[in-house]
């Protein structure tokens, strides 16, 4: 059995949850064994991320702040997705390692 990765979902969270899943997905894969050299690097997924942040509490709704933080998160999404590639190539097809990943979508959320 192939284990795929789809996370398209990504596109449909609100920015909370993007946030919270990119935290979940960098704690797991950091120090993870399966997957010893992450690419593109949790460094810079996390340096992605503290963009993105930055750009969400910055939000004033205006036009300018609105484009920076609608960047800042097509930036990190586009790493999370390249890390998704990196993920699916290493974990050779074992679910338990796919998992271990932080690559999916918690069950619990129903709703972006």
């Amino acid at each position: 059995m192939n284990a795929k990765i789809a996370i398209s979902f990504l596109n449909e969270y609100s920015d909370a949850n993007l946030v919270i899943a990119s935290g979940r997905i960098i704690e797991s894969m950091s120090g993870n064994a399966v997957y010893p050299t992450p690419v593109p690097t949790l460094a810079a997924i996390t340096a992605a991320r503290n963009t993105y942040v930055s750009t969400v509490n910055a939000l004033d709704r205006g036009k300018d702040s609105t484009m920076q933080r609608n960047a800042a998160r097509a930036a990190m999404v586009q790493l999370l997705r390249d890390l998704a590639l990196y993920v699916q190539h290493t974990c050779q097809g074992n679910l338990v390692a796919l998992s271990s990943s932080g690559c999916h979508r918690p069950p619990y959320w129903s709703h972006p």
